[in-house]
């Protein structure tokens, strides 16, 4: 059970559902449990879904690499929310095979390509120790094919990851609230 109750949809207000009907994952889901957390501040909740929509779906950095640094920062932070719902949309909507995140979790890049290595490269850096971007970890953006403006909005997608982490933590949300088990192929311990 969270610690704060969701607004689930069909007792959302009409703006609220809307809203939910124009998320970023509107598409790969009836709902989603974060986005029924974050109802409970209508006063945010439509810019919420929006800036998200635009940061997850427009800009140059392809949605793959988005999702990779997502599910970098959960796993990081040892977010299992987090990390079960971005595993799932690598493996069902980027075609990245289950062995792939399985492997990540456990701190293996070896199955990812060299620019999704530096993306999550520095990912981690950026949860894990800020300080440790330095220049060695911005160059490798640049040789994969980021300019400074792919590495800020890289950058932005990467802190809001963190946000997400710290209030699915927070609030204690979890899969079962939906009735909704981990994947298989999700490791029990995170090792990234």
């Amino acid at each position: 059970m969270p610690r704060i109750d969701y607004v689930r949809y069909d007792d959302a207000p009409p703006e609220i559902r809307e809203a939910l009907d124009g998320s970023a994952y509107a598409d790969s889901e009836d709902r989603h449990l974060f986005y029924e957390m974050l109802a409970n501040v209508p006063s945010v909740f439509d810019r919420r879904v929006e800036y998200f929509g635009k940061l997850m779906g427009d800009g140059a950095v392809p949605k793959r690499e988005k999702e990779l640094a997502y599910l970098t920062v959960a796993l990081v932070t040892e977010t299992r929310f987090v990390a079960a719902t971005h595993a799932r949309y690598l493996v069902d909507d980027h075609d990245v095979v289950p062995e792939t995140i399985t492997a990540l979790a456990g701190g293996d890049y070896s199955g990812l390509s060299d620019r999704e290595q530096a993306v999550v490269s520095f990912a981690r850096a950026v949860v894990h120790d800020p300080d440790g971007v330095d220049d060695e970890k911005l160059a490798a953006l640049r040789m994969a094919g980021y300019d400074d403006g792919d590495i800020v909005e890289l950058l932005l997608l990467t802190c809001e990851a963190q946000t997400a982490t710290t209030i699915a933590t927070v609030t204690g949300m979890a899969l079962s609230d939906r009735g909704e088990t981990e994947p298989t192929y999700l490791p029990e311990e995170f090792a990234l």
